[in-house]
């Protein structure tokens, strides 16, 4: 080795342990959020009986009853009022014959009502299947083919794309849930006294696209749910006294409902909610609303980086950024165009049994995997074509030197209850099967693609 060489590598040895040290202190920044929060939501949801959500609604209905749970434009609705519908909502639906473990479809935008009528679902015991609100025809009648929904909860303005479709008994039941019919219907209803949510089952099922293109159900459990409301969106966003949350991602999917609208819930934290993403609105409904915290997505980012900052200048309320799909070359920007706000970039996907988070801020980084080990991380060798895991002669994978590419894989628990490692999978039992390799690294193990 030269001595130019070898001063390159003392150089990259020092910046690795830079970057080990870094990663330790982002870790370590974390244990206040977990030991104050994550942990006591934790056991009073699973003292309480019943589902995780509707839980941390209970609890904040009682200790801050006129505190704000949500809002949209001029519509907001305390955590009292929110408890409240949400009581007489699963009695309404109870009378209809929601049962424990029947699905019930929600179609509609974001708005209070929507938050609303999901924990209604739960409360009753059944499981919401989150329909885009924007499908019409066969991905529509797909969707609630594959949901084979007891009934379905609609907004007024996606009502007719039910109703035209060729085979409307798909849906079952259909009611218009803010029409003004179905609102005396609920405030006549006397609240429904103990919540029915199995918190061993389902809470949702959200929709992800499959290789045909058709919305495909991901069963997330209540389990599932509360994990991502606590340990990941709590140590990404550590929300505080004052903070408020800027929803203008659609809570039909993940990001905005299991993380953003979660973690909220943990902290007792208000969300203000967008119908649609605007990105010429942005910055008036963060300073409108008095926002701190907001979520993003990648299309959103490159959107808002393109408009002009407002003439009175950038909000500086933001403290943080939630979100993935941020391309490293406008990370600077968007930060910029933030006013300066942390960015917590993560990679998931909803069915996936894990996470990983950049808790570093470093842009462009996928963030690293804390005890990757532990928590079943393996980086495989691909074959030639990258396609199928590469395996020796005696039938197991390898993993990746340094700098080598390949998949990641994720081992799969066998105990469904466990939040990190567990595969609920989707309703389609080969959909599930087709995501899961078996016998790996030894005979008998399973680890999620």
């Amino acid at each position: 080795m030269t001595i130019k060489a070898a001063e390159n590598e003392r150089a990259a040895s020092r910046a690795r342990l830079g970057v080990w040290f870094e990663q330790r202190r982002a870790e370590w920044s974390c244990a206040a959020v977990l030991a104050l929060r994550v942990v006591p939501a934790v056991r009073r949801a699973r003292r309480s009986g019943t589902a995780a959500w509707v839980a941390w609604l209970e609890r904040h209905a009682k200790r801050n009853p006129e505190g704000l749970w949500c809002e949209l434009g001029a519509e907001r609705l305390t955590f009292a009022q929110g408890f409240d519908r949400v009581r007489r909502l699963a009695q309404v639906l109870s009378a209809k014959g929601v049962r424990s473990g029947d699905v019930v479809a929600l179609v509609g935008g974001n708005s209070p009502d929507y938050l609303v009528a999901l924990l209604g679902i739960a409360y009753s015991g059944g499981v919401a299947a989150l329909i885009n609100p924007e499908l019409q025809g066969t991905p529509l009648a797909h969707a609630l083919s594959v949901a084979a929904p007891r009934l379905s909860l609609v907004e007024a303005e996606c009502a007719d794309n039910l109703r035209r479709l060729e085979d409307p008994t798909r849906s079952g039941e259909l009611v218009v849930f803010d029409s003004t019919a179905s609102r005396e219907a609920v405030a006549r209803a006397l609240p429904l006294e103990h919540p029915r949510a199995d918190p061993a089952g389902d809470f949702v099922f959200i929709f992800t696209s499959g290789t045909t293109g058709l919305p495909k159900p991901c069963r997330v459990s209540h389990v599932r749910a509360r994990s991502a409301a606590t340990l990941f969106g709590s140590v990404a966003f550590r929300f505080r006294r004052g903070d408020k949350l800027y929803c203008p991602l659609p809570l039909h999917h993940s990001s905005a409902l299991l993380i953003g609208v979660g973690a909220a819930l943990v902290a007792g934290v208000p969300v203000a909610l967008r119908r649609r993403f605007s990105a010429r609105e942005f910055d008036a409904d963060v300073a409108r609303y008095g926002a701190t915290a907001t979520l993003y997505i990648g299309e959103l980012c490159r959107a808002l980086v393109r408009t002009p900052v407002p003439e009175g200048g950038v909000p500086q309320a933001l403290r943080v950024a939630v979100g993935n799909g941020l391309d490293s070359e406008i990370w600077a920007e968007f930060q910029r165009r933030l006013g300066g706000a942390q960015i917590r970039e993560f990679y998931a996907s909803t069915e996936a049994p894990s996470a990983i988070l950049n808790l570093t801020g470093e842009p462009g980084s996928l963030g690293h995997v804390p005890f990757e080990r532990a928590r079943g991380f393996r980086l495989v060798r691909l074959d030639a074509e990258r396609v199928a895991i590469a395996r020796g002669a005696d039938g197991f994978a390898s993993e990746c030197a340094a700098d080598e590419p390949g998949e990641l894989l994720l081992r799969v628990e066998p105990n469904p209850d466990e939040p990190l490692g567990a595969f609920r999978g989707y309703t389609d039992a080969a959909a599930s099967a087709a995501r899961v390799v078996q016998n790996v690294f030894e005979s008998g193990d399973a680890y999620f693609r």
